[in-house]
């Protein structure tokens, strides 16, 4: 018998052959490797079905960060109104003492003027953006301090 004749054998009965190497090697275990062909195969399905179940929870976080990242943002938005509302409640406390000073006939500088008045146009830019914002508590103290105040540059009677 030569390498031909044994080729065709195997060619013939290649079927056989593998079903009977399969059957070998699951009744044998390599000595000292210890490999059992179906022991890795489940240990790979059990890996690929492992990475299903990961991909799912990272995609469960993914979606539980996504809410955390809308609720930042509204507590951000909620945050910065706040703030501006504060901010607008201080610009008209100064608005409202600026001109029961000068009702009372205390003298300022011209640089006092100039930063109420920038405190003026914050306070109107933020009452004209938030139109619910009752805003009829300085209007007339506003008023009062552009009145003194053109009375105080024609005079030059600041502080």
């Amino acid at each position: 018998m030569n390498l031909l004749n044994i080729l065709n054998i195997v060619r013939e009965y290649k079927d056989i052959i593998v079903i009977l190497v399969v059957i070998f090697l699951s009744l044998v275990e390599i000595t000292p490797i210890k490999i059992n062909p179906w022991t890795c195969l489940i240990k790979w399905v059990s890996h690929v079905q492992g990475l299903d179940k990961l991909n799912e929870e990272v995609g469960n976080i993914r979606l539980h960060m996504d809410e955390i990242d809308t609720k930042i943002d509204n507590l951000r938005t909620e945050s910065e109104e706040k703030s501006a509302l504060k901010d607008a409640l201080l610009y008209r406390h100064r608005i409202l003492r600026f001109s029961d000073e000068l009702t009372q006939n205390i003298k300022h500088s011209q640089e006092m003027f100039n930063d109420i008045l920038a405190d003026i146009t914050e306070y109107d830019n933020y009452c004209r953006t938030h139109p619910t914002f009752v805003n009829q508590k300085a209007v007339m103290s506003e008023e009062n301090i552009k009145r003194i105040y053109r009375k105080c540059l024609e005079e030059r009677d600041f502080l």
